[in-house]
């Protein structure tokens, strides 16, 4: 069960293991909806949370979203609610939205305004100047929920055309925030997006992240563009890079995926198996070939285009009259828009009226269900059927085209997909269609009708191997690393203009949690050869010294890092700098409070080093952390000393003399070294994963560039996730640095 809330998060970061992931959109993964058996709690549809929802699941975090369940705060009032309820993986933080905030930012601003404007419904684009400040309003309501429930280590990825500001706004208060942004939705071409009154200030607001992400290269390509044109930042077309003022943002191209494998599960559970066997029976015992479309009710699916496209069918085709069934699922959305609720009732004329003109009393050739149906259901419906229409006059990808795929166990169906859904350029296989031709449409459904069986089952095995290649958890492992690989390209980009600048390159870097990950015990801890050579290259081919800076012994740092290792080693948090208190010791007096706690608590123990102690329960039993945690804050309390001092760590409590001071270390030995005026021609790098490194980072200060390893560690210029990123970041740098 979670332990924790998002005030929680922000207050006891210092005990986190790695960053957490905080994603932000507007629709919630769950709701909670009065039924007639009570109050449930339900995952919502959509390919946004169908996308991340198993992504937090396997990584933990927070999902900061809309509370728009109609129980949604009577069952929760602070807006706190574990997910999924039964196995709880991540925190949902709600926000709370007045209904005039909904109708401007949600139905006005986002849904009359952006969203039509970028799937090129130009005639029904409208732009009010009170929307527009209610979106701003509701954005900065984001935002404060982000800065609320997470620390300037973790990485924020906020999604879509409803949170265009939430970038910026985060960045202006947390400039070293990691940020990814992921716009799902097409982005229109520069003359279109002129006709939004506020487009510098949505453009702005997206490249306030880090990372902007699109679903094809086109909107990348479409984007940089209006950059171009419309802002006056440095744009790099070729390398798909803004420069504002030397903060280098990416726009990148992430087709996003599904989770392949649980859409096949389900596809093959025997309740949805049953309900695929009952369809097929129905319609082999009436020869019929049953065709499926899945859409919400949007103007941008080409629904009406579809039934238009199938009544030149039946005029084309009139053999196929009595032989072919199309099953739609039109899901209502958005029914507060006035365009939305007369879209709805053209659709019911249009299917009426094409029924009425081709049906018999035996058969009609459309059948609608005007409801959302569950993933089980869909899945049913995708596996019976012989073919699949997708007919988006515009779409950023269409996951309901990758799901259909997923879920056709028996290699029977025919995708027909649009040629402007961004899902065309992954889904080669599928039959292209082009919505606004009815006539290349009816023929194309011709012949996928005619198409053997052979080969059906080829071309969805094509299909369906790139999507297993390719699922929802490898698409959000790519953005995220693309977020990781800009910190390391902004470190990297600092350290090659210093020693463009003709400054000398110093490293000063800790070793566990920040070189290495933590092992249960230090003396299990290795260092690979590929980093030993890297060090050695950055020390002597670079001819940038290698300082290594740790609470371990310096005995245990020779052992540690080889006897030819030929950078200089500073152990006890840089005491063995200052050898005239290095005979020092804790008082005695202090030893049998933590050997009382290493008797009480199985898993920790005392590590005596000499001059420092570290107190370690990394082998306790994890449900039992938190209460040995309070006995230890009670503990330090009254552990006072006018020459030691206590600081937790990593699963760790280091005791050590004031005169220990990492940063105290490497500011003496430049000073030595390089003399009193170091800073003008030394750049010293700095690198630490716990509280004892922040006194590295003050000294290193602007003079040079201090780098946070995880969450439990603020004050640093730069944050990387995790060691196997500080050992990325080295390698590059050995490499550049000796051209």
């Amino acid at each position: 069960m979670l332990s924790w809330t998002c005030r929680f998060r922000r207050e006891s970061a210092i005990e986190s293991e790695s960053p957490a992931l905080v994603v932000v959109t507007n629709r919630e993964p769950w709701l909670h909806r009065a039924t007639v058996h009570g109050t449930v709690l339900r995952r919502t549809p959509g390919g946004v949370v169908s996308a991340l929802d198993p992504v937090l699941r396997h990584r933990g975090g927070v999902w900061i979203a809309w509370g728009s369940g109609e129980r949604d705060w009577d069952e929760a009032p602070d807006g706190q609610v574990p997910i999924p309820p039964r196995d709880p993986r991540y925190l949902l933080h709600r926000v709370r939205l007045t209904d005039d905030e909904v109708r401007g930012y949600y139905l006005d601003y986002a849904n009359s305004g952006l969203w039509p404007l970028c799937h090129l419904a130009v005639e029904r684009v409208r732009f009010y100047r009170q929307s527009w400040n209610i979106y701003q309003d509701v954005n900065r309501k984001f935002a404060e929920a982000i800065l609320d429930c997470s620390v300037p280590a973790d990485t924020i990825w906020s999604h879509d055309y409803h949170l265009a500001l939430v970038p910026g706004l985060v960045r202006s208060l947390r400039p070293n925030q990691r940020i990814v942004h992921f716009w799902h939705i097409p982005w229109p071409p520069t003359t279109l997006l002129r006709l939004c009154p506020n487009r510098e200030e949505i453009m702005e607001g997206l490249l306030g992240a880090d990372v902007l992400g699109f679903q094809t290269e086109d909107d990348c390509r479409r984007f940089l563009d209006s950059v171009n044109q419309l802002l006056s930042h440095r744009v790099d077309m070729e390398q798909g890079t803004v420069d504002l003022e030397g903060r280098m943002v990416r726009v990148m191209n992430f087709p996003i995926s599904i989770d392949t494998p649980f859409v096949a599960e389900t596809a093959a559970l025997p309740a949805a198996r049953r309900l695929t066997s009952a369809i097929r029976r129905r319609v082999d015992q009436r020869d019929i070939e049953l065709g499926v479309a899945v859409d919400r009710l949007d103007y941008s699916k080409g629904i009406l285009p579809r039934l238009e496209a199938l009544d030149m069918f039946f005029r084309r085709y009139p053999h196929r009259r009595g032989q072919v069934v199309l099953l739609q699922v039109v899901a209502p959305s958005r029914s507060d828009v006035p365009d939305y609720a007369l879209l709805g009732e053209q659709v019911e004329e249009a299917v009426a009226d094409l029924n009425q003109r081709w049906g018999t009393d035996g058969w009609i050739p459309v059948i609608s269900i005007r409801k959302p149906l569950d993933l089980k259901r869909l899945a049913s419906l995708y596996r019976a059927a012989d073919f699949f229409l997708v007919s988006s006059l515009m779409d950023g990808m269409n996951l309901v085209a990758k799901e259909f795929v997923a879920a056709q166990l028996d290699q029977r169906g025919v995708l027909l997909l649009s040629e402007t859904a961004g899902a065309i350029a992954e889904l080669e296989d599928a039959l292209p269609i082009n919505p606004l031709d009815p006539e290349g449409f009816a023929d194309t459904l011709e012949e996928a009708i005619q198409m053997p069986v052979a080969e059906r089952a080829a071309r969805l095995d094509r299909m369906r191997t790139r999507l297993e290649q390719y699922t929802v958890q490898e698409w959000a492992e790519d953005v995220l690393a693309s977020v990781e690989m800009t910190v390391a390209d902004a470190a990297l980009g600092r350290i090659l203009q210093a020693r463009q600048q003709g400054r000398q390159i110093v490293w000063g870097l800790d070793v566990d949690g920040t070189l290495v990950e933590f092992a249960p015990h230090p003396d299990a801890v290795v260092i690979p050869g590929p980093l030993l050579d890297t060090l050695r290259s950055l020390h002597q081919t670079a001819h940038t010294p290698v300082l290594i800076i740790s609470g371990r012994s310096e005995e245990s740092l020779r052992a540690l890092m080889g006897p030819q290792f030929p950078g200089l080693l500073m152990g006890h948090h840089g005491l063995d700098s200052a050898p005239e208190t290095r005979d020092i010791t804790p008082p005695d007096e202090w030893r049998g409070d933590f050997l009382g706690l290493e008797r009480d608590w199985p898993g920790a123990w005392l590590e005596d080093k000499g001059p420092t102690w570290s107190f370690h329960w990394r082998g306790v039993d994890p449900s039992r952390k938190t209460a040995l945690l309070e006995t230890l804050a009670h503990l330090t309390e009254r552990l006072t000393h006018p020459a030691f001092r206590t600081r937790f760590g990593n699963e760790v409590l280091d005791v050590y003399p004031l005169a220990a001071n990492k940063g105290t270390a490497l500011r003496g030995w430049l000073v030595r070294t390089y003399g009193p005026e170091w800073p003008s021609h030394v750049y010293p790098v700095a690198m630490g994963d716990d509280a004892t490194d922040k006194d590295l980072f003050l000294a290193v200060g602007k003079n040079g560039l201090s780098i946070a390893v995880g969450a439990r560690i603020t004050g640093a210029a730069l944050v990387l996730d995790s060691p196997a990123a500080v050992r990325r970041l080295l390698a590059r740098a050995s490499m550049s640095l000796r051209q």
